[in-house]
């Protein structure tokens, strides 16, 4: 038998950057908090 943990994470804002021409500028800036139990 196999047992796994996975803490969840909770998203409190989030926005994505798709509108830059330097791919090396893309990405997503965010912010959340962990909890233990996922």
């Amino acid at each position: 038998m196999a047992t796994a943990f996975c803490p969840a994470h909770i998203t409190g804002f989030f926005k994505a950057e798709l509108d830059k021409e330097d791919s090396k500028q893309l990405g997503s800036l965010g912010a959340g908090f962990s909890i233990q139990k996922g």
